[in-house]
């Protein structure tokens, strides 16, 4: 899938929009638009002296506090440019200056992002999208809202992205050729980025005949949407050389960030063509730059493809190595996108709310109501409040227990068995509501020797024999049994209102079948698994029975089970069991005879 670096568009925003910004508000001075015809020190230096006369709580103030921002932001100081931004936003709320809080908007958005706080940028948006302050009767507006809308795809919401796309006012949106290019730009942009081929095949041409000498900037971003419109036409060497010439335009101007999203690009079609070396390089380019930040899903992504090429290489044990690695930080960038939908959940009720409160209020304010009425409906909207905003409470736990939920929820794809904080917490689910004398077993199984097995034959071996291990204690085990993975070669079976020596016929039970488990063809040695038992005429705590089980296995571990011994000794109980029930049926019926 081609997607557009959030980078770049927020880059697009600052360069293109906000110097357009500051020359077409209300307040017209010429010295906040040449601003950018001085160094980045100099610049900061005349808006703290403009600053000095401003008058206070005008607009003049408000685009000069906005243009701090931005000068901090060119001075890589993003805390300072957070700081002057939210400033600037609190001034032109109160000022409702739509313009100048559109350009702060953006301002802080990038430096959120260059923060590493992508999900306060996310929520950044979205409150701007539910806010009284979006005129999109405005054409500048229009475009950074469109750049926003842009953005919602590669923050991972495609939906929220053409909702916004939607909302643009195309009548305005297109009245100069400077916004019409901009406008289908955007939308080139969204269908490229959430693979809507139509989409693509629709915008794409449109914004090639409206985009006609613009700068380097967004000519690197039309470069990335015909390259996505090659792709999709299987054209895989015009899609590399277009994203190699869109590189050259970043190269020039910024290499240490604006080339991210092409590397990322690059990868899919480096991988197409069978250029592995390529690959490796544009992965190791990604890793290197994300290494200390919280992006996963650039991180994911080219573990992914060294995998896949280490794979090709036939280089198994590599492979295996960044397979875990993409597992783990898919894993924490499926994380990140549960929080950004809570945040969406959250911010939409709060936006509901605040409609819903402000329409009571007005209605209440158009009655000519007398003061018991007034303080009775205060009363009663300060009781909504509390209520409405308990809810919000509530449903803002309820969601974050279904996080945990489903981040608790997920097995092992080896073995199927949950991995052992999972296996805990349904060991302590399963025991809850039994009575604390209920006796409770433990047996571990251990598969000895895997990781010399592994070494020696391979890891599907090794996962092979995981596999119908688990398969057959999972046939075994009853309701009152809790299976789970404790390490890479143990299992543990938690077994409530079974005693110790209950526990020690299933586990011998067990291990008589593990004998007869049919080995791997290229395993040459008998497979060797050991037992351990452990149990208690009460409920314990989880840890203290694997303790006892894992020192019992150690005590087994060198005294191997006789297979006729365990035979006889299972037929055996098997006769105690079956003439036991027959003595009880046999008294059942003398008391039945007994007149």
């Amino acid at each position: 899938m081609i997607c557009t670096s959030k980078w770049l568009k927020l880059y697009l925003v600052l360069v293109t929009f906000i110097p357009v910004l500051a020359s077409g508000s209300e307040y017209d001075d010429s010295l906040v638009r040449k601003l950018y015809d001085y160094p980045a020190s100099k610049a900061l230096q005349i808006v703290y002296d403009r600053l000095l006369l401003a008058e206070p709580n005008s607009q003049e103030q408000c685009i000069l506090i906005r243009a701090k921002a931005v000068t901090y932001f060119r001075l890589a100081q993003r805390t300072n440019a957070l700081v002057s931004a939210n400033d600037a936003l609190r001034c032109a709320a109160r000022l409702n200056d739509t313009r100048t809080y559109a350009s702060a908007i953006s301002v802080k958005m990038i430096s959120l992002s260059h923060l590493d706080r992508e999900l306060e940028a996310y929520e950044t948006v979205l409150e701007y999208y539910r806010s009284r302050y979006l005129n999109l009767e405005d054409p500048l507006v229009n475009m950074v809202f469109m750049n926003l809308a842009s953005m919602m795809v590669t923050m991972g919401d495609t939906s929220l992205a053409k909702e916004m796309a939607t909302a643009v006012n195309k009548d305005v949106a297109t009245e100069s050729p400077m916004f019409r290019c901009q406008y289908y730009l955007g939308l080139a942009s969204i269908a490229s980025e959430s693979n809507d081929i139509v989409g693509t095949e629709t915008w794409v041409p449109k914004a090639n005949e409206e985009c006609i000498g613009i700068d380097s900037t967004n000519k690197s971003i039309l470069l990335v949407t015909n390259s996505s419109l090659a792709k999709f036409n299987n054209d895989y060497e015009k899609a590399r050389d277009l994203l190699e010439e869109s590189m050259h335009h970043f190269e020039s101007e910024d290499p240490s960030s604006e080339r991210w999203y092409i590397l990322r690009e690059m990868l899919e079609i480096y991988y197409g063509l069978g250029e592995f070396e390529k690959v490796k390089w544009a992965a190791d380019q990604l890793l290197s730059d994300f290494a200390h930040r919280n992006t996963f899903n650039f991180r994911s992504l080219a573990l992914k493809y060294l995998a896949k090429v280490a794979t090709d290489e036939k280089d198994y044990e590599l492979a295996a190595d960044y397979w875990r690695k993409h597992s783990f930080a898919q894993e924490r960038y499926s994380f990140q996108q549960q929080q950004k939908l809570v945040a969406q959940h959250r911010i939409k009720m709060q936006s509901e709310f605040n409609i819903d409160l402000k329409q009571l209020v007005d209605k209440n304010q158009e009655r000519e109501i007398d003061q018991n009425t007034r303080f009775a409906v205060l009363l009663v909207l300060m009781l909504t409040i509390i209520g409405v905003l308990y809810w919000l409470y509530r449903s803002r736990l309820s969601l974050l227990s279904k996080l945990r939920h489903v981040e608790q929820a997920s097995k092992d794809p080896i073995t199927m068995a949950p991995p052992k904080n999972r296996w805990m917490a349904d060991c302590r689910q399963m025991m809850a509501p039994l009575d604390p004398s209920t006796p409770m077993a433990m047996v571990l199984v251990k598969v000895e020797q895997l990781h010399e097995i592994n070494q020696e034959y391979g890891y599907e071996v090794g996962d092979q024999i995981l596999t119908e291990v688990s398969t057959l204690l999972r046939r075994k085990i009853d309701d009152q049994m809790q299976l789970g993975r404790v390490s890479g070669s143990v299992f543990a079976i938690c077994c409530g209102g079974i005693s110790q020596q209950g526990a020690a016929e299933f586990a011998e039970n067990l291990f008589a079948q593990t004998l007869a488990m049919q080995n791997p063809e290229q395993l040459n040695d008998a497979l060797v698994i050991s037992f351990g038992v452990s149990g208690h005429h009460k409920q314990l705590p989880i840890n203290e029975l694997l303790i006892k089980a894992e020192t019992d296995l150690r005590r087994r571990r060198d005294q191997p089970f006789d297979l006729k011994e365990i035979t006889q000794s299972v037929e055996r109980a098997g006769r105690e069991a079956r003439k036991q029930q027959q003595q009880q049926q046999v008294e059942q019926w003398k008391q039945e005879l007994e007149p």
